[in-house]
């Protein structure tokens, strides 16, 4: 190693500078085994997933659970790892301790220990959302040990999706679960501490349980709007005072930037808000789904088309798989690039693959090119 480490500019202490830099593993941590202790790190990608859809959690504890949903429509890729080895580094993240707690975590369920109290969080990675969850063991007060987790989820993503650039909106917003349709969904907390509105138009009044979570949410936003007015305010003035100035290239070129650094936000609110409810073209699901094609029976049930006459011979899979998207794509039951997040989500042993395939995609040139234009 040691020769190796004198040659090779990228060696093991460069190349774990690099992962932690990355978000993609946390810092040594200790464990006991037997009489010793011994130093590792936590890699969460590395992790089976877990078959979350399945899982039952009683609704009626307080807290509510809390929901993490993105202006893109879906969970961005990497997200959900990537925040939790931010907070599991002591050294970014001030507002409250976060530890991992038990055998049991998953790349897609991680149970944390947070602060001094034994209290846990348990996160958990949707297609569309990430749901949190508060336990309460012997922390003194509720709401401020939901103010701490909040804040500290808050700081994670904003600092998480910097530094992955993504090319799509991935701004997060905070709400709370909403059942006014047979999927759970989320109802997004604004500027109202009493009220949440879903995707669906719904609104929602919150109870007790919301409010742990929900009053912080809405002085949060508060706080960001009155923020972001006084930046814009100052920016249209700015541009007023440019336009006075003579029309030197200097000055032209700066205003030029400005309007198409605006333009091209306003296209990316609109075009996130839409692909996620595009119909899939065959094509390009027969490509995502290519390496899953043996998993046709699956995808069948979960998109609800006849599957029980298809012969099962390892030769016909990838024949079979295309029949079972064209009997989708010619039902027109909820022919959408949301229902197929929802299945790979649902089967993640089987599917996982193609869920990544997917949103990869989606967050492409080509998708937008293809589905948007």
């Amino acid at each position: 190693m040691s020769s190796r480490e004198k040659g090779d500019p990228l060696n093991t202490k460069r190349l774990v500078a690099l992962l932690k830099h990355l978000y993609i593993v946390a810092s040594p941590m200790k464990d006991k085994v037997g009489r010793k202790t011994v130093k590792y790190y936590f890699m969460p990608c590395a992790l089976k997933p877990a078959n979350v859809e399945r899982e039952v959690r009683d609704g009626s504890v307080s807290p509510a659970p809390l929901l993490i949903c993105f202006e893109c429509g879906y969970t961005p890729v990497g997200v959900f790892c990537c925040l939790v080895v931010y907070l599991l580094d002591q050294e970014t993240d001030q507002v409250l301790e976060w530890e991992l707690t038990g055998n049991d975590q998953y790349r897609n369920r991680i149970t944390f220990q947070v602060g001094q109290h034994y209290d846990t969080v348990t996160l958990i990675s949707r297609a569309t959302y990430l749901e949190v969850w508060v336990q309460q063991q012997m922390s003194p007060s509720l709401n401020d040990l939901c103010d701490k987790v909040l804040s500290s989820l808050h700081k994670g993503l904003v600092t998480v999706t910097q530094s992955l650039h993504y090319t799509y909106k991935s701004r997060h917003m905070f709400g709370v679960p909403c059942t006014c349709t047979a999927v759970p969904h989320p109802a997004v907390i604004e500027y109202c501490s009493e009220g949440a509105k879903c995707t669906n138009g719904n609104v929602m009044k919150l109870d007790e349980k919301h409010l742990y979570w929900s009053k912080k949410v809405a002085d949060m936003n508060n706080s960001v709007q009155n923020t972001s007015s006084k930046i814009q305010f100052q920016t249209v003035e700015a541009r007023k005072r440019k336009l006075n100035e003579d029309q030197d290239g200097s000055s032209s070129n700066k205003r030029f930037k400005s309007f198409v650094i605006t333009e091209t936000i306003e296209q990316e609110d609109s075009s996130a808000n839409h692909l996620l409810d595009k119909k899939p073209q065959k094509s390009d699901l027969l490509r995502l789904f290519k390496s899953s094609d043996a998993h046709y029976m699956i995808i069948g049930a979960a998109l609800d088309v006849q599957v029980d006459d298809l012969l099962p011979n390892p030769q016909s899979t990838t024949s079979n798989l295309i029949l079972v998207f064209q009997r989708w794509l010619d039902s027109n039951s909820e022919v959408t690039w949301r229902k197929i997040l929802q299945i790979c989500e649902d089967y993640p042993d089987q599917l996982g693959k193609a869920k990544s395939e997917v949103e990869q995609f989606l967050s492409s040139d080509r998708a937008r090119t293809n589905y948007l234009q």
